[in-house]
């Protein structure tokens, strides 16, 4: 006799129970995003690291956390590189540079509440779209009517990014990450504009001294002696 097995009212569709890692962005000093954008810079990481430490997340299994962040480092001296300084000069024209900042995406992988050997500090080099970052302009670039561009140095030539400023916030998009340089310009004070210092006071009048009267004795004269 043969056996059969009813499997109508099975679910056969089922599927165990998987585990997610927990993916965190933490704010960072000197640098905010929106939610928006941590989401994405979060994803980009854990992107990053199961494409290039596979391995490593296999044998935590998937009951891992993965923090991120944004870090942002002003260079100063020794720490900035002469190609950086060479590339946006070349490019800059009237700007002035201002400062240089090492902005880099980073991530710390923890299991169990730990740090896991190996797995932190990993920098992210790249994302999966642009996202915008806001940093403060520093306290000794801050002037009325100052205008700023920043421009991020990649590929070993620097890319002007689209910058806007309201409030002393300083707000450009990008997708990637390695040195940046913030350059500004000043306003064009009155009176510059004929090269004329601006504390040099108004020019003589062409009339001299007078005015109506000179125009009067022109007139005199054209008319000859005799009358007016």
């Amino acid at each position: 006799a043969s056996l059969w097995l009813d499997i109508s009212k099975l679910d056969l569709t089922a599927e165990e129970d998987s585990v997610e890692p927990t993916v965190k962005y933490e704010e960072s000093t000197g640098v905010t995003v929106s939610a928006v954008d941590a989401d994405v810079i979060s994803q980009s990481a854990l992107s990053f690291l199961q494409s290039n430490y596979a391995k490593e997340l296999a044998n935590l299994g998937e009951n891992y956390t993965v923090l991120t962040r944004v870090e942002l480092t002003e260079q100063k001296g020794a720490a900035v590189q002469e190609k950086v300084k060479n590339a946006v000069s070349a490019i800059a024209k009237d700007y002035k540079i201002g400062s240089y900042y090492e902005i880099s995406v980073k991530a710390d992988v923890l299991s169990n509440g730990q740090a896991v050997e190996g797995m932190t500090d990993i920098a992210v080099p790249v994302l999966m779209k642009k996202v915008s970052l806001n940093i403060a302009v520093p306290e000794a670039l801050k002037k009325t009517g100052r205008t700023f561009l920043m421009y991020h140095y990649q590929n070993d030539k620097a890319v002007k990014l689209e910058t806007k400023a309201k409030d002393n916030v300083l707000t450009f998009e990008t997708d990637s990450f390695s040195p940046y340089v913030l350059t500004y310009k000043d306003a064009v004070g009155k009176g510059t504009a004929s090269g004329r210092h601006p504390g040099a006071g108004p020019l003589p009048s062409p009339m001299g001294h007078g005015g109506k009267n000179y125009h009067r004795l022109r007139h005199h004269d054209e008319q000859g002696p005799g009358g007016y």
